[in-house]
């Protein structure tokens, strides 16, 4: 069992440096570093690339969600929150946290959220095995659960920031995924029309040329979608 590169974010020294012992005395982690505020959290994680992160939530005036921003698209590090405020429960499992921890805690409680982090490592792990597979099935994370499409239902993938929208017939999803990453793992199907969209060939009904090298494509449900000339060589994949 490889364990889990982990960092440790609270601004409080006493309670950063007994979560850090209580830690220390599980082999299944690796503690990598703690920070005390935001900037140094995300010098951190884009340094070191944890899999677990422990995250206060009020740190020095600063909001401990705000990280969750800054973490890059293709890494989603487990969140464990802990805090001495309860009212921040609900906000946190809407992030997908795994645990949350509520001040004070005893090692019973934290030995639990480890675990729970370690199975969704391991769930991770395999999701991204089935990737590289051009996956039949694509797991999107919900509020209190996770929901599998058919990638073959996905008309169409818009970038958003560092997230992406996912149109079917009949729903809208929206992954914390980079347009690139999705376009690489879906297959050969999924094509890039624009610097902001991904389409799946198997809906493009029609293609009406425009001027100065672009297209408008039509999908087989009457989205209309343009096509610039910097992916013009999709044409020929059309």
């Amino acid at each position: 069992m490889q364990p889990l590169k982990t960092i440790v974010v609270d601004d409080e020294p006493l309670a950063r440096d007994l979560l850090v012992r209580w830690l220390s005395e599980l082999p299944g982690i690796e503690l990598q570093a703690t920070a005390s505020n935001l900037n140094q959290a995300i010098k951190l994680i884009h340094e070191n690339k944890p899999q677990l992160i422990f995250l206060d939530i009020n740190l020095a005036g600063e909001n401990g969600f705000g990280l969750l921003d800054e973490l890059p698209a293709d890494q989603c590090p487990a969140i464990v929150f802990v805090t001495a405020y309860s009212e921040y429960a609900v906000q946190a499992f809407r992030v997908n946290a795994v645990d949350y921890l509520h001040k004070p805690f005893n090692r019973i409680h934290l030995h639990e959220a480890v675990k729970r982090a370690r199975k969704q490592h391991e769930a991770n792990l395999a999701l991204q095995q089935q990737d590289n597979q051009n996956p039949k099935k694509l797991p999107i994370k919900q509020a209190n659960h996770t929901e599998l499409i058919d990638v073959a239902s996905i008309q169409w993938i818009a970038s958003a920031g560092g997230y992406s929208v996912l149109h079917t017939p009949t729903e809208r999803y929206v992954m914390r995924e980079s347009l690139s990453h999705l376009e690489e793992k879906l297959g050969d199907r999924f094509v890039r029309v624009h610097r902001s969209t991904v389409v799946n060939l198997d809906y493009v009904a029609a293609i009406q040329p425009l001027l100065h090298g672009d297209a408008k494509l039509r999908l087989k449900d009457d989205t209309e979608i343009r096509l610039s000339r910097r992916y013009r060589e999709a044409l020929k994949t059309l």
